[in-house]
């Protein structure tokens, strides 16, 4: 199969040799499998739980880290009665599924869903945004992806959009209308929460008309953490995240940095204290008091996870993505 220029193998198991996004977005499954839903089409219930693969890893399989899959398995254990829908803009396969695929769908609320992009956008505020043309000149196309499809996926559905290198302890979906800040000037959109009512709705199209108005192609931030922050200042009335209170955001909770985040309690510049030996376990205790813990994937992914450690990572991991955690050998 050929896609602009860009050849594709029929079975891939270990996601080698795929093109990069978006142009694996386009590929159709090989086949019908009615193991893997997809969006549109799929009925998606009040209160779902969303995660995005906009990568193009996975062949026509599912090659999913552990890290990702510790996500993936903490969302559903803390929400049994929620769906917990994981995206892929590739095609996957569940014909032969590996050990970590395995363990994940014992979750019965837990789905892998194929989305298509082309058919995605219609009747969306982005029906007339060129996706696949701007995502293709992007420096950084699986990031600006997701930027636009959470915000899309919230917009359609409301619920709560989550990245992949965030454990969850404790239930979500017990608030809505929420997000929280990194730092006392950006917010970061890797925890989301928006219901279905009109206010909300409003909400995500000023953010999606301003990322369809200024694409930027050659900015980590602009499209996501920065679009977040500009539309959520102006709708608060203050620029100093740390002042935000719901009662002047119409509804609307902007939670505070860390160290008071309750979603990333370790900040950005501190994410090796997740991945040291720690000796203080009411570290480990405070973390898991907290709704998630961003574990920071860009920066910590080569940083290696003893499992008979007493890493906080490897801790939180053992409590609250205990499946997956048992299949790891010596590394996680």
């Amino acid at each position: 199969m050929y896609i602009k220029g860009l050849t594709l193998k029929r079975k891939i198991p270990d996601g080698g040799n795929h093109p990069r996004a978006p142009f694996c977005y386009n590929v159709p499954q090989e086949k019908y499998d009615p193991e893997i839903p997809t969006l549109p089409g799929h009925k998606v219930t009040p209160n779902s739980i969303f995660f995005l693969d906009t990568s193009c890893s996975h062949g026509y399989g599912v090659n999913l880290s552990l890290r990702q899959a510790c996500a993936y398995e903490s969302a559903a254990r803390a929400h049994p009665q929620s769906q917990v829908l994981v995206l892929f803009s590739s095609p996957i396969s569940l014909d032969e599924p590996s050990p970590v695929v395995t363990v994940l769908l014992t979750y019965e609320n837990l789905k892998f869903v194929r989305i298509l992009e082309g058919n995605f956008f219609n009747r969306t505020p982005l029906e007339t945004f060129r996706f696949y043309e701007k995502i293709a000149g992007s420096s950084f196309p699986e990031s600006h992806a997701s930027d636009i499809l959470r915000l899309s996926i919230l917009w359609k559905y409301g619920g709560t959009y989550l990245d992949s290198d965030i454990i969850v302890c404790r239930r979500l979906n017990g608030m809505k209308n929420f997000a929280g800040a990194e730092s006392d000037k950006l917010i970061n959109g890797a925890v989301l929460n928006f219901d279905t009512t009109r206010k909300s709705k409003s909400i995500i199209e000023e953010m999606l008309k301003k990322i369809q108005e200024n694409f930027q192609p050659t900015s980590w931030t602009k499209n996501g953490p920065e679009v977040l922050t500009d539309v959520l200042s102006r709708l608060c009335n203050e620029t100093d995240l740390t002042k935000i209170s719901r009662a002047r955001c119409g509804g609307f909770s902007v939670f505070p940095p860390p160290p008071r985040s309750p979603f990333y309690p370790i900040a950005y510049w501190d994410w090796r204290a997740l991945f040291k030996e720690h000796s203080d376990p009411s570290f480990v205790k405070y973390l898991a008091t907290r709704s998630t813990v961003h574990f920071w994937n860009r920066m910590s992914k080569s940083s290696p996870v003893d499992v008979h450690s007493n890493m906080p990572f490897n801790l939180l991991a053992a409590e609250f993505c205990p499946r997956v955690h048992s299949i790891a050998t010596d590394h996680f």
